[in-house]
């Protein structure tokens, strides 16, 4: 019977080699891969925000132009289920 490979140390430095290649080939393909989905999911991202930004404008506007720039202060007295009072708010 005739063997089918005469050097077995050759086969299995050609195997290796094989499966190194094979292998950093699948790699630089899951690195491609990843960034082109990471490209996908900013743009989206970024698409998604813009329309947010630009359906809220107008509610922006209008919380600006109501605000006048005055902030509204306030004072509130807190009565507990025990009869306390506690105000809460600006002293002066």
């Amino acid at each position: 019977m005739i063997p089918l490979y005469r050097n077995r140390t050759t086969l299995n430095i050609l195997s290796k080699l094989v499966t190194w290649l094979i292998g950093l080939g699948l790699l630089a393909v899951a690195f491609m891969f990843s960034v082109v989905l990471l490209a996908i999911v900013a743009t989206l991202g970024m698409v998604l925000w813009g329309y947010l930004w630009w359906r809220t404008r107008t509610l922006r506007r209008a919380m600006k132009s109501s605000a006048n720039g005055y902030v509204f202060e306030g004072e509130s007295i807190v009565v507990d289920e025990s009869g306390t009072i506690r105000s809460i708010g600006r002293h002066d």
